[in-house]
């Protein structure tokens, strides 16, 4: 049942990652480098795979609930991009 409901979770990837990638967008260009924001984009990325395929395989393992592994992080990454954003600097 874990992939049934990674069929459901997974596009919700794009909104979450939106979040995430906002407080990195606001900077002025002058203040940080593009190269930084662009190496911080792929480490999210590949933080929130590696948390993904752990959460599914434990939910495929019957360890965990097949819903809460496919959400798992969605959520994860959900909070971080709220705390991100919240953070944020206004651009000015």
């Amino acid at each position: 049942y874990a992939d049934l409901y990674e069929k459901i979770a997974f596009p919700f990837v794009s909104v979450i990652f939106v979040l995430v990638a906002f407080p990195f967008m606001v900077r002025p260009a002058r203040t940080s480098a593009l190269a930084s924001n662009f190496f911080l984009g792929l480490l999210f990325s590949f933080i929130y795979y590696v948390i993904h395929s752990t959460s599914l395989a434990f939910g495929r393992a019957e360890l965990i609930s097949p819903l809460i592994s496919a959400w798992t992080a969605n959520i994860l990454m959900l909070i971080v991009g709220l705390v991100l954003t919240l953070g944020a600097e206004s651009p000015s």
